[in-house]
């Protein structure tokens, strides 16, 4: 089966996902696997939002082609590659008795499938619970095909017993995909912040789902490897509020411009707004942006004699260019960014204004 095993490993480096996922479906649909369905699930979210797999999903996905199960898997599914899950359209011609047997066989698995990303998004948060409910509602549509067919089949043998056990059991799995999405649409918050403020953005968090938002927050929703750019950009268009946590560390930060920006043209998206909230008011101060650009232009210098030096001994430098770029950035916007926010409502929530300025953040944002 290595010939096999070498094909799908030239699907995926051609980029054809689908294809595989729709062959290995054939054995892990019924035989829940999770390292596959991990990797399935991440390389289709990927895919879903217009992106293709980066570079670590595809080697990861690789690997798992040449591991120990997929040597098992194979041959399983090219010995029964006509009975396991098939569409009922292949079993046409081998009369009613037949296509009802293999809808019987497809509802179950449907309804195996319904349960287990029910029990998973009951659990899940953030990015994750977005993709589960993806997977759900395309199981929806995969349903409604099979209930026609039933209808069309009840039709025409008006009798039969096991169209009716069918049609209930068709019937169960609508009303459980039903019930998982029909959970009330929380708003939806990500939490922008520096990492030396990581016990306040945590207490924001906290506080935010004590009163019904869904949070996003990078030391929970970031997958190790994950590009940081991609990231915040991918938790601007998903949820609906960026909230930034403002402080002289976050306004100091290498990171800070990208960020800001990202969020203030995440505004022009429908339906997203960004809300900037603070425990010191040092940024109010005129003397601020002065101060700040002079340890940023600090920092430059200090790269920039570092990148002369490294290319004296004839050393790479791709690391410290990209350290350069983001501190060139923050010089550019830093006085953007500082009077944006001087110019906008920002909520105090320093000291005995915590409660009181984020219960405020939750009235306009409910």
């Amino acid at each position: 089966m290595t010939e096999k095993i070498a094909q799908l490993k030239k699907q995926v480096e051609a980029g054809k996902f689908q294809e595989v996922f729709d062959y290995l479906d054939l054995y892990f649909e019924e035989n829940p696997y999770y390292q596959y369905s991990n990797l399935k699930q991440n390389i289709s979210f990927q895919m879903s939002i217009g992106n293709p797999p980066n570079p670590m999903q595809v080697q990861s996905f690789l690997l798992f082609l040449n591991s120990s199960k997929i040597k098992e898997v194979v041959p399983i599914i090219e010995q029964n590659n006509k009975t396991t899950i098939q569409k009922t359209t292949e079993t046409m011609a081998y009369g009613t008795e037949t296509e009802i047997k293999g809808i019987k066989k497809a509802i179950d698995l449907l309804l195996e499938k319904q349960e287990f990303l029910s029990e998973e998004l009951g659990i899940a948060s953030g990015n994750q619970k977005f993709s589960l409910k993806k997977q759900l509602q395309q199981l929806e549509t995969e349903l409604e095909t099979y209930r026609q067919k039933i209808q069309k089949l009840k039709g025409e043998n008006p009798s039969n017993s096991e169209l009716k056990d069918l049609d209930t059991k068709t019937q169960k799995v609508q009303e459980g995909i039903s019930e998982s999405l029909k959970e009330e649409k929380k708003t939806s918050a990500f939490i922008s912040y520096n990492h030396k403020d990581k016990i306040v953005a945590n207490k924001i968090k906290d506080f935010l789902r004590t009163k019904g938002v869904d949070v996003t927050i990078d030391s929970e929703a970031m997958k190790a490897g994950e590009d940081i750019k991609t990231f915040i950009e991918k938790c601007v268009r998903e949820n609906d509020i960026t909230l930034s946590l403002v402080s002289k560390n976050s306004l100091l930060s290498a990171w800070v411009a990208m960020e800001s920006v990202l969020t203030f043209a995440g505004e022009k998206l429908a339906n997203k707004e960004f809300i900037a909230v603070y425990e010191d008011d040092s940024f109010f101060k005129r003397s601020f942006t002065d101060d700040a650009l002079d340890k940023v232009e600090e920092e430059i210098l200090d790269i920039s004699t570092t990148i002369q030096k490294r290319l004296s001994k004839n050393r790479r430098i791709e690391d410290l260019q990209n350290d350069l770029s983001r501190y060139r950035e923050l010089e550019n916007n830093l006085p953007q960014i500082v009077g944006r926010l001087r110019n906008s409502l920002c909520i105090d929530i320093s000291g005995d204004n915590f409660d009181n300025g984020l219960q405020k953040v939750c009235d306009d944002i409910k």
